[in-house]
């Protein structure tokens, strides 16, 4: 099959959404598909079957990660310049399925391709939808135009379901897991990252990675952090709080702030960690969906503290695989963490429960659940323009 795929990101950006698109990008190529990958940042044949386009966006592509008012205008502008790249490949050689990952901006900007009814539109939502009125009302117009989406977790399906789309163009499919780099660590490699990261035997570990966005919560987690007593917290990833975040932090000796982290590197906080932590938060305009972070902290057999937000309550069942404490209430984290390092057994059994549920993510199984769903909304996009036709 020939895709093309629109993504306003790629690496070497740090995020769920790039690790996402270039790994499902990779699978479809190893199993034989031609990938055409429309972003910003490279250009290039990355490997057999999965080529790189980069679409330029001039001055506006230092924005597109600056911040949310910037970032939508600067979408804006990449989905409108890589809809003409789009058409321009199209009409060379045609693509047989356009997949788009985005929002509500890719589908009003790409919605001709479903209007013009010549190829699939499959939209993958990485998060939960806007709840703003404006937004769902919008957003019930302009899905018409989308064949089938995809929805990153039962929440994000729920929320599409209100707004209108039929429950046969959603497919709930989770980001993969990279578990030959992301699993579970033996003694030696253990020691190795303890020792790298300067931590004594007699020292716990608390690692939490993610973007220093206000959806992530870490000013929550800094609040509880003085209960903890003596245990380290890391804290891997930049962003637009990182800044605020430190000051806030200033006077606790134990948080440290990693920063950036390229994604491979962060398989040793994890390996030299005893408990992760995402104490995320729902906002008006964005709520988590299936954060990648979280799977592959699982996926490292590491017990699990987090809120109930967004998808997160779908991925960790409180008292079975983690723990689970209300949104913004740190005094809740505070203990939750604080129970966890008391009781390192039960966090054993946390993790061996959560190494076994990612061993199923791995991205070969998402990658072929991935082609049924494009073989299904094809067949679909086939009847509807033959009655169409037949109507005509």
């Amino acid at each position: 099959m020939r895709i093309c795929r629109v993504s306003r990101s790629f690496p070497p950006v740090v995020g769920g959404l790039e690790r996402h698109v270039e790994l499902l990008s990779r699978h479809q190529a190893r199993r034989g598909d031609d990938v055409w990958v429309l972003q910003p940042l490279d250009q290039g044949v990355l490997e057999s079957g999965l080529t790189l386009v980069r679409v330029r966006l001039g001055p506006l592509s230092r924005w597109i990660y600056a911040g949310r008012s910037a970032t939508k205008l600067a979408t804006a502008v990449f989905a409108a310049r890589s809809a003409v790249v789009a058409h321009q490949l199209h009409r060379q050689r045609p693509f047989d399925l356009l997949h788009v990952h985005g929002d509500i901006i890719e589908v009003l900007i790409h919605m001709g391709w479903g209007w013009a009814g010549e190829i699939p539109v499959i939209l993958t939502l990485h998060s939960g939808l806007n709840r703003r009125p404006l937004y769902r009302w919008l957003a019930a117009g302009l899905f018409r135009f989308v064949d089938g989406f995809i929805a990153v977790s039962l929440e994000t399906r729920e929320d599409l379901l209100n707004v209108g789309v039929d429950a046969g163009r959603i497919a709930v499919i989770p980001s993969g897991l990279d578990t030959d780099t992301f699993r579970p660590p033996s003694a030696e490699e253990r020691q190795a990252a303890r020792a790298a990261l300067r931590l004594r035997d007699d020292e716990t570990a608390i690692v939490s990675v993610g973007r220093s966005h206000p959806v992530k919560g870490h000013d929550v987690l800094i609040r509880s952090v003085a209960a903890l007593g003596s245990a380290r917290v890391f804290m891997v990833g930049d962003g637009p709080e990182e800044g605020r975040l430190r000051r806030q932090a200033r006077d606790l000796p134990n948080i440290e702030f990693v920063g950036h982290v390229d994604h491979p590197a962060i398989v040793r906080y994890l390996h030299a960690a005893d408990i992760f932590v995402l104490p995320s938060v729902d906002l008006p305009g964005v709520r988590e969906g299936t954060p990648t972070a979280l799977l592959e902290a699982m996926a490292c057999r590491l017990p699990v503290v987090c809120t109930d937000a967004g998808g997160l309550r779908h991925l960790v069942r409180d008292n079975e695989n983690g723990l689970m404490v209300s949104q913004g209430d740190s005094a809740g984290l505070a203990a939750a963490l604080s129970q966890l390092l008391s009781r390192p057994q039960l966090g054993r059994l946390f993790g061996e429960r959560n190494a076994a549920f990612a061993r199923a993510r791995e991205w070969r199984n998402v990658t072929e659940q991935v082609a049924a769903f494009y073989e299904q909304i094809r067949h679909l996009k086939r009847m509807r323009v033959s009655a169409e036709a037949w109507n005509r």
